[in-house]
């Protein structure tokens, strides 16, 4: 029988769109947790475990350890999702790069449901395939970009970090990220409120920042330094690599 070859188009700002709202699911449950450890009898509560007839008293925890807790799960959360968003686009590249067939009669119902059984086929394989590690992922999506496989590589390895060896670092890593802050219009950072030098004005700009880790040294993230995190996966990592991807789908 014969069979029609189907144009595939796919709308690659739906896997962005998803990663953010994870993102900004994982920014607002640690908001939760600090607004809710910030209340001034929080740390006389007391929590119990029920069930039915059974009620168990749990030890109070520190709200430190609360804290960073909630903001290391943060963490792991949005690597994992961004590891999830790599995998449906090199799962996208995959189907570009196949020719795509259905038997008639097709409908545009019948090609919906062809290409979305494709898709989950293709990534099932790709999401699966213990080859395919990090380094490999980013090869694939960013070719020969050194800067930004390396910023998302150091992401990985924090997070290998916490998920793999006791939240210490295995060996001495580096995270470099992009953060907001004021400057003076003559250049230099203004972290305090004050008055500014003669014919100063204040600015918002972008500042270059590095979290360096030795080895065996415990890895710890604040909360200011969550939120810069995701702030350079929001307004740079994501983007670059939606652009990268649209630019190869447009090549013939």
């Amino acid at each position: 029988m014969s069979t029609n070859k189907i144009q595939l188009n796919i709308d690659l700002d739906h896997f962005a769109n998803q990663l953010q709202y994870l993102i900004f699911s994982d920014l607002m449950t640690v908001d939760i947790v600090y607004k809710k450890t910030s209340e001034p009898n929080f740390s006389s509560q007391e929590y119990f475990l029920e069930k039915g007839f059974v009620k168990i008293e749990l030890p109070k925890t520190p709200i430190n350890v609360i804290r960073n807790r909630e903001i290391n799960k943060c963490f792991k959360s949005i690597m994992g999702e961004f590891q999830n968003y790599m995998d449906n686009l090199i799962t996208c590249l995959k189907l570009k790069s196949t020719e795509l067939h259905l038997e008639p009669p097709i409908s545009d119902e019948s090609v919906n449901i062809f290409l979305k059984e494709k898709f989950q086929e293709v990534l099932l394989d790709v999401s699966t395939d213990r080859s395919l590690n990090v380094p490999k992922k980013l090869n694939l999506l960013l070719d020969e970009n050194v800067l930004y496989k390396e910023v998302v590589q150091s992401f990985f390895n924090i997070r290998n970090g916490f998920e793999h060896h006791k939240s210490k670092s295995k060996k001495h890593n580096k995270i470099c990220y992009k953060r907001l802050g004021f400057a003076s219009t003559s250049g230099y950072e203004v972290t305090q409120p004050g008055p500014l030098g003669v014919n100063e004005g204040l600015v918002i700009r972008v500042f270059n920042e590095e979290l360096i880790y030795d080895q065996g040294s415990l890895i710890v993230i604040t909360k200011d330094q969550l939120n810069d995190i995701a702030f350079n996966f929001v307004h740079f990592i994501i983007p670059y690599f939606q652009k990268t991807i649209k630019e190869e789908f447009q090549k013939t």
